[in-house]
């Protein structure tokens, strides 16, 4: 009877501790910023001639004057937050280059030969040259080469085939495109800092750090966190300046030392940066956007990495309401129910296990 007792009174300390543990290590997951609540937003904006670059899988470019981005918390749950973000750029241009194989280049060179041959072109050596409407044409044709250029107040085409070799179509809007707007809903998991689109991970967010510690982690695909460092540096963004100490994280994204972002390492936020790679440009359908602020960084008279006092050079942070938001005092944070109920059933196993102690004892006298 007493190995019995002794049996049963182990069983009930393990469950006891096993209780304790899962709520101990069970919360310690849930752990957020204190800056992460319903109705928390940053924008970013970057200003001057070709400060926005973005860049569609087709290869095709637009470039614009002024880029806001702004993503904003709209939900928040213990595992993960919803975010809505929104990308703006303005008096935008379009171009692309694209490489076709020698036939499928020869045959979009033929279709234009075919369309303005009916014109009445001014021939000149193995070239011809004419105008329809707006357009000036030029075709030029020998048995190297086929070239087509087509030129109007609005944009500029070229397509040059180096026939069985190689081929390349050319293409410059020089309308401005007044306004491109993008927007996108998705989650942000609070345990891996992940992005999440109808419960598919895309890729590690980079709008926020829930930890420094992220050297060598892949942010998507083959791009990867390539270095992370303090700097003793001011970083002034329009928003207010950022004291010393100053993260520093660079990927290998573009390949070379321009690839910067910078950290406020209290609370995790961006607070500029050449555009590291993130997932949020794969929902927008983008390959690739670049922010670089050409009027901020005007007044950072060092390179980055050197320098005292850093002005934007990427997107930099105009407005949020994330510092408005003050640490919560101790008694004004309540229980969780499901903690709760934990703790009361971790003090019922306790009794438990002190009574039956006392019972063993009794009885092996």
């Amino acid at each position: 009877m007493p190995r019995y007792i002794g049996l049963k009174v182990g069983v009930i300390e393990f469950l006891f501790i096993f209780i304790i543990l899962t709520s101990a290590f069970g919360n310690v997951g849930a752990s957020k910023p204190y800056w992460i609540r319903q109705g928390v937003y940053f924008k970013y904006t970057a200003k001057g001639e070709h400060s926005v670059v973005l860049e569609l899988p087709n290869g095709t470019i637009y470039t614009g004057e002024y880029g806001v981005f702004t993503w904003r918390i709209i939900e928040v749950s213990r595992e993960y937050i919803t975010v809505n973000a929104s990308l703006e750029a303005y008096n935008l241009t379009m171009s692309y280059q694209r490489i076709l194989s020698p036939k499928e280049g020869l045959k979009k060179a033929m279709e234009l030969i075919k369309k303005y041959s009916r014109l009445n072109l001014t021939k000149s050596g193995s070239c011809s040259i004419g105008t329809s409407k707006n357009e000036m044409i030029r075709i030029c044709e020998d048995e190297k080469a086929v070239v087509v250029s087509i030129r109007s107040k609005d944009y500029m085409y070229g397509i040059y085939v180096k026939k069985e070799k190689e081929a390349v179509e050319n293409f410059l809007l020089l309308r401005k495109i007044p306004k491109m707007t993008k927007s996108i809903t998705f989650n942000v998991s609070l345990k891996d800092n992940s992005v999440l689109y109808k419960g598919k991970r895309i890729g590690m967010n980079t709008l926020f750090l829930l930890d420094l510690n992220v050297k060598g982690k892949v942010v998507m695909e083959e791009w990867h966190i390539k270095d992370v460092r303090e700097l003793n540096a001011t970083v002034h963004a329009r928003f207010r300046e950022f004291k010393p100490p100053i993260i520093l994280v660079t990927t290998n994204f573009y390949k070379n030392a321009s690839n910067f972002a910078l950290y406020d390492p209290a609370t995790g936020i961006l607070i500029e940066g050449y555009m590291i790679v993130s997932p949020v440009w794969k929902l927008f359908g983008f390959e690739k956007v670049a922010f670089s602020d050409k009027e901020h960084f005007k007044k950072t008279k060092e390179p980055v990495t050197k320098s005292k006092d850093i002005y934007g050079f990427g997107m930099v942070l105009e407005d949020t309401n994330a510092f408005y938001f003050k640490k919560d005092k101790l008694e004004n944070v309540g229980i969780p129910i499901d903690s709760l109920l934990i703790l009361i059933l971790s003090l019922s196993v306790f009794l438990v296990v002190a009574y039956e102690r006392i019972k063993a004892r009794r009885m092996g006298k």
